[in-house]
């Protein structure tokens, strides 16, 4: 089950860290939903491309894709300041130039909603194999009912800004941010509407930035039946 919480509520609960063309066919209210999988990264901490390691039966890029698809058509891809992930199919898009991080991306990824008229992207970031299309279908309707600009997953970890869903119409202040060189992604909540999705689950929210991290979410899922998380 997913709870609700808004932007005041959160900050008076804990301090936050800084930290092929798809169509969508439901919208977050009246207009069209698209999806987007953030995969731009250079997996550092990982020392191997995260996006194309096998996780079960699929690629961690493809367990990504295969949550967005059912609620916004095939995803676009994020991927960073070089054109790649070419075979997994989608439009891809770039960032504006090299190492901005993901604001990066998500200003690409805004600015491609806004061209399409669409009113919404779902992102979720590449390494989060966990992720469920019920997720984004409850933030959908979140962000519709509230008529929130963002509303974004939180696990017992924390906020999570690369699993949630964003209005096109913050793409002005996502370039705001980055042509005064602020990168963090909680720099456009300034004045913005943000509400939260509480995962009640936080295995969920699994996030895989190591080959340690990746292990331990293997045996969780097909090692030990009781384990974090599962696809039952």
């Amino acid at each position: 089950m997913i709870a609700v919480g808004t932007e005041e509520e959160h900050s008076r609960s804990e301090s936050v860290r800084p930290e092929a063309p798809g169509g969508g066919s439901r919208g977050a209210g009246s207009g069209t939903l698209l999806g987007a999988v953030f995969c731009g990264g250079r997996s550092r901490r990982m020392g191997l491309d995260k996006a194309l390691l096998r996780f079960g039966d699929a690629a961690l890029i493809e367990h990504a894709i295969a949550a967005l698809a059912p609620l916004t058509g095939t995803p676009i891809l994020a991927v960073g300041a070089v054109d790649r992930y070419r075979e997994f199919g989608g439009e891809r898009v770039l960032d504006r130039a090299p190492d901005l991080g993901p604001l990066a991306g998500l200003e690409a990824v805004l600015a491609k909603a806004t061209e399409r008229g669409a009113d919404a992207v779902c992102v979720l970031a590449c390494d989060m194999p966990a992720a469920r299309t019920e997720d984004f279908e409850k933030m959908v309707a979140l962000l519709a009912e509230r008529d929130a600009d963002l509303c974004l997953a939180r696990s017992p970890r924390g906020i999570e800004p690369l699993f949630g869903v964003y209005r096109s119409r913050l793409l002005p202040r996502v370039r705001s941010a980055l042509d005064r060189d602020d990168r963090s992604l909680r720099s456009i909540h300034a004045g913005a509407r943000v509400v939260f999705a509480d995962l009640e689950d936080g295995g969920r929210a699994l996030n895989l930035n190591t080959c340690e991290d990746v292990e331990k979410a293997r045996t969780a899922r097909f090692g030990d039946p009781q384990g974090a998380w599962s696809d039952e």
